[in-house]
């Protein structure tokens, strides 16, 4: 019986024109993807009202909810049709994802889009408060929790398939994909979902700048028990840190957004976040790749680690020394910057 592998290719790889197709589809989704999200949280905000800081985590564990049965799903369908088989068969990714695309169009169709008027000065007004040193502070925590997330979204599993390697165990190989779809599982299920649903009351008792620092703290801690295990299925209990490392930073960045925006301005923060996490998405994969290829997935990890330990420190730093505005502590209300509006 064959066991299954993973085939190596050992050319160039810039030379297969399937990887540029791969490049093109790859990029394709990504603008897709992006695109969508600029356009749901807004609307999800905008619907959720002023109740948005404490509902919105509420709202994404839907999302959370969906991404934990299908990982858990389509993982078990990939090992099953990949019975005896030499390479892992991953048709049955693409097969749910555009059943799951086609339901998704049909939802979309029923959900009702209200346009605000658009208010004059509202680039000045968006201008002004990207000079602001809390707004400098919370765009670089972004930037950083999004390339902290993006290490672990893109090189754990990989870091996965070299300890099943190193442990050389035919069972563990055979049922990898399940394995990670349970790791994918649990980070929804076990910890996304609860602090998605307790997110609002959190940061309504600790406030913005120490949800901040807990969130570095735990990505570090995260990244690091990674380092010290030797079998993969102790990634499924590690994975539970999720839902502080991912989920409270990913609701702090929102209702955070959300509060400091100006008027008419949401969907342009948003956006405007969405590019600084682009920027982290974009390090990570460049500075991940090339640590992971030189020096291992250990290492890296291990130095992703001490990176977040750093910028834990530096958030309690400039959490203490005011640096970062505490909308929850303070009735602080986004106001244009502009003579006229301010008169309003």
């Amino acid at each position: 019986m064959e066991v299954a592998t993973v085939t190596t290719y050992r050319g160039n790889v810039l030379n297969l024109y399937q990887f540029w197709i791969f490049i093109g589809l790859l990029a394709t989704y990504w603008s897709s993807y992006l695109i969508s999200i600029v356009l749901i949280n807004p609307i999800c905000l905008d619907t959720l009202g002023d109740k948005s800081a404490e509902d919105f985590g509420r709202q994404q564990c839907w999302s959370s909810i969906g991404w934990g049965v299908s990982s858990i799903f389509i993982g078990w369908l990939v090992d099953v049709f990949s019975f005896n088989k030499k390479d892992k068969d991953y048709s049955p990714v693409f097969y749910c994802g555009a059943l799951m695309m086609a339901l998704n169009l049909g939802v979309v169709k029923t959900i009702k889009v209200v346009e605000t008027s658009k208010s004059e000065g509202r680039w000045k007004n968006m201008g002004g408060l990207f000079t602001k040193y809390y707004m400098i502070t919370f765009c670089i925590w972004s930037i950083f929790n999004t390339l902290f997330h993006t290490i672990v979204t893109n090189f754990l599993f990989w870091y996965m398939e070299d300890m099943v390697s190193a442990n050389n165990d035919h069972s563990q190989r055979a049922w990898l994909k399940t394995l990670q779809g349970l790791a994918q599982g649990i980070q929804c299920f076990g910890g996304e979902i609860p602090f998605f649903f307790w997110s609002g009351w959190i940061i309504r008792k600790i406030g913005y700048g120490n949800c901040m620092a807990i969130v570095m703290g735990s990505m570090a801690i995260r990244m690091y028990l990674y380092t010290v295990i030797w079998n993969p299925t102790w990634v499924i209990a590690i994975e539970l840190l999720n839902g502080v490392s991912y989920a409270l930073g990913y609701s702090v960045k929102m209702s955070y957004a959300k509060k400091v925006a100006p008027p008419d301005t949401l969907n342009t923060i948003i956006g405007f976040i969405g590019f600084f996490d682009c920027i982290g998405d974009s390090i990570a994969s460049l500075l991940g790749g090339y640590l992971f290829d030189t020096y291992g997935g250990v290492w890296s990890f291990r130095f992703f680690s001490y990176m977040a330990v750093f910028m834990c420190f530096l958030s309690i730093v400039t959490n203490r020394f005011g640096l970062t505005k505490d909308l929850t502590n303070c009735n602080f209300v986004a106001v244009s910057t502009t003579e006229n509006n301010q008169k309003q």
